[in-house]
C-alpha cells in the first residue's frame, strides 16, 4: 500500500515545526533560565501559535526536560568524537598531553554549544529537579560513559588511571572547564591573567592537565 502523500507531508510539517519550537526553547531557557522563560516568547521566537507548544510538548516543564535531553545528547555526541581522538593523539603521548587534548578540546566544545554550559549553571540554581528526570538523567550519564570508555582506553595503553573514579574525574573536568566558560571575565578582566584569551586558555589547560596527570602517576 503506497504512503499517503498528505499524511507523509503533515507528518513532516509537524516535524519541522516541533524542531523549530525546540531550537526556540533552547535559546530562551539558556538565556532565561527555567524559572524566566515564557511559553509566549518561546512561541514568538519560533514563529508559531502558542497552543501548538503544548501540543507537542505539554507544558513548559515538560518542554524544559526535552530541552536539557536535546542539548546532553548533542553534547555526548561531541564528546565522544573528542574523547576517542584525545586518546590516540600519538602512541608515545603522555598523560598529560592526552588531558591537554580533552581539556582543549572540551572547552572548544562549550564555547561552540554554550547553551549547555548555561542550562547546567541554571539547573544547578533551580535543583537539580529536572535533570534527576529518568530521561534526562539517561542522557547525563551517556557522557560518563563516554569518560568511561575513555579511561578504560588509556588503561589498555598501560597508563595508569586506577586512582581515577570516573564520577569524581567527570565533576572534575566540569568544574574546571565550566569555570573557565562562564567566568571568563573574572579570569581576564578581573584578576588579568594574561594579556590574550588564547594565552589564559592555554595557561589554564595546562594547569590543570598537570593535575590530573598527578593522578595518573
Amino acid at each position: 500500500m503506497a504512503d499517503d502523500p498528505v499524511n507523509s507531508s503533515r507528518k513532516r510539517d509537524a516535524a519541522r515545526t516541533k524542531g523549530a519550537i525546540l531550537r526556540s526553547a533552547v535559546t530562551e531557557f539558556a538565556a532565561n533560565g527555567p524559572a524566566g522563560t515564557r511559553v509566549d516568547e518561546v512561541a514568538i521566537r519560533a514563529a508559531v501559535n502558542k497552543s501548538l507548544i503544548y501540543q507537542y510538548f505539554g507544558s513548559k516543564q515538560e518542554l524544559y526536560a526535552e530541552v536539557l535531553t536535546d542539548v546532553l545528547n548533542r553534547a555526548t555526541e561531541r564528546l565522544g568524537v573528542l574523547a576517542e581522538g584525545s586518546v590516540g593523539i600519538s602512541e608515545g603521548a603522555t598523560f598529560q598531553q592526552n588531558a591537554e587534548a580533552f581539556l582543549g578540546g572540551h572547552i572548544r566544545m562549550l564555547e561552540e554549544m554554550p547553551e549547555y554550559a548555561r542550562l547546567m549553571a541554571w539547573e544547578n540554581l533551580e535543583g537539580g529537579k529536572t535533570l534527576a528526570r529518568p530521561q534526562v538523567r539517561r542522557a547525563f550519564l551517556a557522557l560518563l560513559e563516554r569518560l568511561q570508555g575513555m579511561l578504560k582506553s588509556m588503561e589498555q595503553r598501560g597508563v595508569n588511571v586506577t586512582e581515577m573514579d570516573p564520577k569524581l574525574l567527570m565533576l572534575s573536568v566540569m568544574a574546571l572547564d565550566h569555570h573557565f566558560v562562564l567566568y571568563r571575565t573574572v579570569s581576564l578582566d578581573v584578576l588579568r591573567t594574561a594579556d590574550s584569551e588564547q594565552a589564559t586558555r592555554e595557561a589554564w589547560i595546562k594547569f590543570c592537565a598537570r593535575m590530573f596527570a598527578g593522578l595518573a602517576k
